[in-house]
């Protein structure tokens, strides 16, 4: 339902199945997707071999993600117990509150994202390449730096906002005056990374959009966008900018704080008119200010590369036009790290810090603190299982609720249009995994119907949404409603062959 999930089981089968990193689900054949580097579905495509049939390999897709946000939590402790010189206690609480967030949890359970694939890979890029910056390593430096270079591509294919970790290493060896080592990691992600960007180059999207919408769009056409779910709100200028990067750096800390930090997974994928943001408006921005304020003695204490990755990371997610959610998420250890580091704003710098009763105080607030975090979580997370088990559907998630309403409209699209069937969806890549249907996307339907009747042999048109749909829409009045569904979305297919009434569509 995560609709970027159902995209990379889509080329995880490619990938299985020999027929390349390509959208096998289109009319049209190699399209290769632009917005999707190919790490995560080539993980994906490994489980894919062991069990070749979807739904039922599900399981096998999700334990992919289940494996590393479990290897996510051992490197955080690592890290931190190893380069921050936290004690075993606090290193283990965060960990254990970074491997149990709900909002993790619920990444690598009931979607197929690539969230905790790129934490896990993020995280120990970090502490490879924070282990070869180390002084007194001698040549053993070289051997982390290109470890930590193959990391960083590897991270770059999973997700390409990680552009702000590559810059930030750069940045952090070279104000360690790491000539060598800047360019030794260089040199490794460019052999990691640069194939792909090479095949990407030489395998453009087709120059007609109607195929897959945003997906073959190129990530610079993507970010001048106005929005990233709304094609139609058109794009904007340079000038426009610096109001985004304001406007979405108050909603990260006014906002998203609060969801990323507590135990709010049931708000992840919630946006609009949904996400009620006033109820946590002054949670977040308090959460915020801690966080910062722990950032800013953690880099007096010790500037680490961390500090380097985290406020390049958020500016990155500030500047994208999607919601920043599961941009954020990744950043999930360090936040927890920082919000526990505020708890030294108040001891000062002067000889009374390092008394032990301060000391002993400072401990006692940051144990307590992520005591909290750790009771809330496991408190979401047992909340979320009941609900999800309980024998009164009105009681399930809008996750799984809205989930059976489309799988009720797959099952009729499976039993009732023809099997060589094309057909037009917001998520196409879900429908075609689902009933085996060529799919390509509905963007700008009323432009493009005609298009796709001709061109692609397009027929019918699936309404798939995870928002209710307005009950009626531009096609409603003028093609054949063949499915409706009862419930709150509002699903349904139209057959665009024969105009059923009226005007011609656009009229």
């Amino acid at each position: 339902m995560g609709w970027d999930d159902a995209w990379y089981v889509v080329l995880a089968k490619a990938l299985a199945n020999g027929q390349g990193y390509t959208l096998i689900n289109a009319p049209v054949p190699g399209i290769v997707p632009s917005l999707y580097p190919p790490a995560f579905p080539w993980l994906l495509s490994l489980a894919y071999r062991i069990g070749p049939e979807f739904p039922r390999n599900i399981w096998l897709l999700k334990s992919v993600s289940i494996a590393a946000l479990l290897g996510a939590g051992g490197v955080t402790y690592h890290y931190f117990r190893r380069e921050r010189a936290l004690s075993a206690s606090m290193a283990f609480g965060i960990a254990l509150a970074t491997t149990l967030s709900p909002a993790l949890i619920f990444l690598a359970t009931s979607t197929v994202m690539s969230e905790c694939v790129f934490t896990f890979a993020q995280l120990l890029t970090i502490a490879v390449v924070q282990r070869g910056a180390r002084p007194g390593q001698g040549n053993r430096s070289w051997w982390y730096l290109a470890a930590g270079g193959a990391l960083a591509g590897f991270t770059f294919l999973t997700r390409t906002i990680s552009i702000a970790l590559l810059v930030g290493i750069e940045l952090y060896l070279l104000t360690k005056r790491r000539w060598r080592g800047a360019l030794v990691f260089t040199l490794t992600v460019a052999l990691v990374a640069g194939p792909w960007l090479l095949y990407a180059r030489l395998h453009p999207p087709p120059s007609e959009d109607g195929y897959q919408g945003t997906l073959v769009q190129s990530y610079m056409n993507f970010f001048w966008l106005r929005s990233g779910n709304q094609r139609s709100a058109g794009t904007i200028s340079a000038t426009e900018l610096p109001g985004r990067l304001w406007h979405n750096t108050l909603d990260l800390l006014g906002n998203r704080m609060a969801i990323v930090l507590l135990p709010t997974a049931g708000d992840l994928f919630k946006q609009g008119n949904e996400m009620q943001p006033r109820q946590t408006d002054a949670l977040s921005l308090a959460l915020g200010a801690l966080t910062v304020a722990g950032f800013i003695v953690a880099a007096r204490e010790r500037l680490t590369l961390a500090e380097f990755v985290v406020p390049l990371s958020i500016g990155a997610i500030a500047s994208w036009p999607y919601d920043p959610n599961r941009l954020l998420v990744p950043l999930t250890p360090f936040l927890i790290f920082y919000l526990l580091m505020s708890c030294r704003v108040g001891s000062g710098t002067g000889p009374r810090q390092g008394r032990p009763g301060a000391t002993r105080a400072r401990q006692a607030v940051a144990g307590a603190l992520v005591g909290s975090l750790l009771l809330l979580s496991v408190y979401e997370n047992i909340s979320y299982i009941t609900r999800e088990h309980s024998s009164r559907p009105a009681a399930h998630s809008d996750w799984s609720r809205r989930f059976m309403e489309h799988q009720q409209m797959y099952d009729w699209i499976r039993s009732n249009l023809p099997p060589d069937s094309v057909i037009a969806a917001q998520n196409p890549a879900q429908v075609y995994l689902y009933t085996g249907r060529k799919t390509i996307a509905s963007d700008r339907a009323q432009e493009n119907w005609e298009k796709w009747r001709q061109h692609l042999n397009v027929r019918y048109l699936a309404r798939t949404s995870f928002y209710p749909i307005p009950q009626l829409e531009w096609g409603d009045i003028y093609f054949d409603i063949v499915y409706h569904a009862r419930g709150e979305l509002y699903l349904r297919v139209l057959d665009l062959g024969p105009v059923a009434s009226g005007a011609p569509p656009g009229d």
